[in-house]
């Protein structure tokens, strides 16, 4: 699958924006990178976003601990039909 950028907020949902917001707030994401599949190719995903931390310790507790990832993030994933699958890896 071919990915290219897309702008924001053009190819997402309000929903979206609500949940990028989040992850910027509460978890010190330094940077994220939205893309779509590149049209006419096959595509698995509707949207990727790439997003990095400098180490697991920036973000997984926020998502372990925050009452907030639950009621608000993972809510708002399923009230908007949006499903996560975050693969988490480090640079060696």
């Amino acid at each position: 699958m071919r990915l290219s950028a897309c702008s924001w907020p053009a190819c997402c949902s309000p929903a979206t924006s609500w949940f990028a917001g989040w992850f910027q707030a509460k978890t010190a994401l330094p940077n994220s990178a939205l893309m779509r599949p590149v049209e006419g190719e096959p595509a698995d995903y509707g949207l990727v976003n790439h997003a990095s931390w400098p180490n697991w310790r920036t973000f997984l507790p926020s998502l372990i601990f925050r009452p907030t990832f639950r009621t608000f993030v993972l809510a708002n994933f399923k009230a908007n039909g949006i499903a996560a699958q975050p693969i988490i890896y480090r640079r060696v």
